[in-house]
């Protein structure tokens, strides 16, 4: 099984996380978080062509992998990424 690896957890970082979990549902998908509490975006609304409404949500981890089952949070800060070995490590 392949693991996917997103680095924060804010707004950009959830919603990749988000489609990169319903583009690839047998994959695991980890998004690596400074905090625990994430922002997640909801009800897109496009006013213009130009102008859209989005509402965000803060969720806790435990809240947020009820409603994501293959998106797993890791709460702890990246000390390193090695592209050629794709690998992340983390400070603790």
């Amino acid at each position: 099984m392949s693991v996917r690896v997103v680095v924060g957890g804010g707004i950009s970082g959830v919603c990749c996380a988000q489609e990169l979990a319903r583009l690839n549902p047998n994959e695991e998908i980890v998004i690596v978080t400074a905090t625990e509490t994430l922002l997640e975006a909801k009800s897109v609304f496009a006013w213009s062509k130009y102008l859209e409404e989005i509402d965000i949500f803060e969720k806790t981890a435990d809240q947020f992998v009820l409603s994501n089952p293959n998106i797993r949070i890791v709460e702890d800060l990246i000390d390193a990424i090695n592209p050629d070995s794709h690998t992340v490590h983390l400070k603790s």
